[in-house]
């Protein structure tokens, strides 16, 4: 601390020149401290020049040196604050590539599994459509054969009901009584007992009624057998009809089910590929965006490392500059520092 005396008008030249001896030594000795040149230059001035200007100067170099000082703080807060922040955009970008690249991973593998599914399910597809078009042909075959079948059948009967018209019609027009010989007369025979004879009228074509009537029997007989074919061939028909048309609309189920899955795979599909790719861009613009961050660390790191770790020699020793300024202005103003503080003793040892 100092103990400022007034000085009166008639001050001795002798005490001028002590003053100013002790403001050369501070500044040289605090330029000799704190190696800055300009306090150097500064004690030159002081040794010779006139108060005024010592005055002006060391008010400019008190300025220069807290102007310093502010921009050392806010570079140093900056410095800090942006290694902060970058580094924790590092982590969290890092954090979010890791992420992205397990969705691309998942996205990926969940396409294989679409693609695989997709190709089992059109291959069921097909095997359905093949299926129901082999269904389709057998059931065309079998109604065809039937249709025939029945058709050949009905020209059968036709034709065995117009052979018996004909028969009918000629042995009416040559006096045989045919009816009653194949649709057998009301004769009553007991069993055990011989039919009667026949008529004498017959004479002699008895033989050949009885021939007559077995033809119409049979004819009967067949026809009756055909049309009973026929009524089989109808229900088979009928039935077989019946179960393709169950199949088919079971088929066909299983095709309209199969078509809506293998849309929407193929939807799913496309979806997760246009995630998959998006994810990819952004991902790499991620990748991008943390080696710009790396590298501005990088960067950054020597300036920033230098300038954190020399910040605190760099405060003290501007305080030792700006103590030793303010001293010396304060000893060229009259002041007398009759008791010394140890804290602000310069040491020639202290360097930046």
């Amino acid at each position: 601390m100092f103990l400022q005396q007034g000085s009166s008008s008639g001050s001795s030249s002798s005490s001028s020149s002590k003053h100013r001896a002790l403001v050369v030594e501070a500044l040289r000795r605090a330029g000799i401290a704190t190696h800055d040149g300009r306090l150097t230059v500064l004690a030159q001035l002081a040794a010779t020049g006139p108060f005024d200007e010592v005055f002006v100067a060391i008010d400019k170099m008190l300025e220069i040196m807290k102007n310093e000082e502010a921009s050392d703080l806010a570079r140093m807060q900056a410095c800090m604050a942006d290694r902060t922040a970058d580094t924790r955009d590092a982590i969290t970008i890092s954090r979010q590539l890791d992420t992205m690249t397990d969705a691309v991973g998942a996205l990926a593998s969940d396409i294989e599994e679409l693609k695989k599914e997709y190709a089992e399910k059109e291959k069921e597809k097909t095997e359905t459509e093949t299926e129901l078009a082999e269904a389709a042909k057998i059931r065309s075959d079998e109604n065809a054969v039937y249709k025939i079948a029945k058709k050949e059948d009905e020209d059968a009967v036709t034709l065995i009901k117009e052979a018996t018209v004909v028969l009918e019609d000629f042995y009416k027009e040559n006096g045989m009584a045919l009816l009653q010989s194949h649709r057998q007369p009301d004769l009553k025979v007991e069993v055990g007992i011989a039919p009667p004879p026949p008529p004498a009228s017959w004479k002699g074509y008895g033989e050949k009624r009885l021939e007559v009537a077995s033809v119409f029997t049979m004819l009967s007989t067949i026809q009756g057998d055909i049309e009973e074919d026929i009524k089989k061939a109808d229900l088979a028909e009928e039935s077989a009809a019946k179960a393709f048309e169950e199949v088919k609309a079971s088929l066909e189920k299983d095709l309209k089910d199969l078509k809506e899955l293998l849309t929407s795979l193929a939807k799913t599909q496309g979806q997760k590929e246009e995630t998959l790719v998006s994810t990819k861009e952004e991902r790499g613009g991620k990748a991008d965006l943390l080696e710009a961050t790396m590298n501005k660390i990088k960067v950054a790191e020597p300036d920033c490392y230098f300038f954190s770790v020399n910040y605190e020699a760099r405060l003290r020793n501007r305080q030792i500059e700006m103590d030793a300024l303010t001293k010396a202005k304060a000893i060229l103003r009259g002041a007398d520092f009759a008791m010394k503080d140890p804290k602000r003793e310069l040491k020639p040892g202290d360097a930046f």
